[in-house]
């Protein structure tokens, strides 16, 4: 009687695995192109993070200072249209933190960020990016001396029918200084 148990049990065990295994082959997929991300959305979170080093031998970067950059309060659109052209506008606030190696960490107050941009995107889903190409290199508020902004490719990540993140990480070296940017960015769809 327990063989018989326990040959049920393990009848139904792989059952029960082979019906997962199915209902997840048969989801549908939400892949990344124009049509499936053309609309209207609205910024959710923006995250910045920067790290600033200093070559003090050949290839060894010592770190001098750290800063992050937090969006809050956001009242921003962004518009993918069908002719793959986009608009960007609004506002938001921005807290900032900054730490600096071996001197007092300066307090910054809140500051609000504006702009209105335009421009035109393009898609791809082979490699799930998206870039943007910005008629005042403004891409959200930056100007062209922003480092993470100099790149306007970004890697979409979590694309779904409500919402997507774009992300993207530089490192640019000059004079010895080496600035690296990590910035995520999350849009949810109006």
């Amino acid at each position: 009687m327990k063989k018989i148990n326990f040959i049920f049990l393990i009848l139904v065990t792989a059952i029960t695995i082979s019906s997962c295994n199915d209902n997840e082959v048969d989801a549908p997929s939400f892949n990344l192109s124009k049509e499936n991300i053309i609309g209207n959305y609205e910024i959710t979170a923006l995250d910045l993070n920067t790290e600033v080093s200093n070559e003090i031998s050949s290839g060894i970067f010592a770190t001098f200072s750290t800063a992050r950059f937090v969006g809050d309060i956001f009242q921003v659109t962004l518009v993918l249209n069908t002719d793959n052209t986009y608009t960007l506008s609004g506002q938001y606030s921005v807290k900032t933190t900054i730490s600096i190696v071996g001197a007092p960490n300066p307090t910054i107050p809140n500051s609000i960020v504006n702009f209105d941009d335009a421009g035109t995107y393009s898609i791809d889903a082979t490699v799930n990016t998206i870039e943007f190409v910005s008629q005042n290199i403004n891409f959200l508020g930056a100007t062209a001396l922003d480092p993470i902004y100099l790149d306007t490719k970004f890697i979409v990540s979590d694309f779904n029918e409500e919402s997507f993140t774009i992300s993207q990480e530089s490192e640019n070296i000059v004079d010895k200084i080496k600035t690296e940017t990590e910035s995520t960015v999350r849009f949810q769809r109006k």
